[in-house]
């Protein structure tokens, strides 16, 4: 995320909440924004915000080789 330049002047906890949105959602548990806001201590327009950022980069950030599927992801 930081070498692509994707969520650039967004606070390290709002990056890593939206990268945990996005990763669980790859895996066979998906998290929703309700439960990583308070644990994250964001709120959850917060994460929908960062996260948009990461879903429009998706292709770029996340290689065959991760294992996930980006057909899995929610639109925001």
């Amino acid at each position: 995320v930081k070498e692509c330049g994707t969520l650039a002047g967004k606070s390290p906890v709002s990056v890593a909440a939206a990268c945990i949105y996005l990763v669980s959602n790859l895996s066979s548990h998906p998290k929703s924004t309700r439960e990583i806001a308070p644990v994250a201590g964001v709120s959850e327009a917060t994460i929908n915000n960062s996260y948009k950022f990461l879903y429009h980069d998706k292709d770029k950030l996340l290689e065959d080789k991760e294992g996930g599927n980006c057909k899995a992801l929610p639109s925001p």
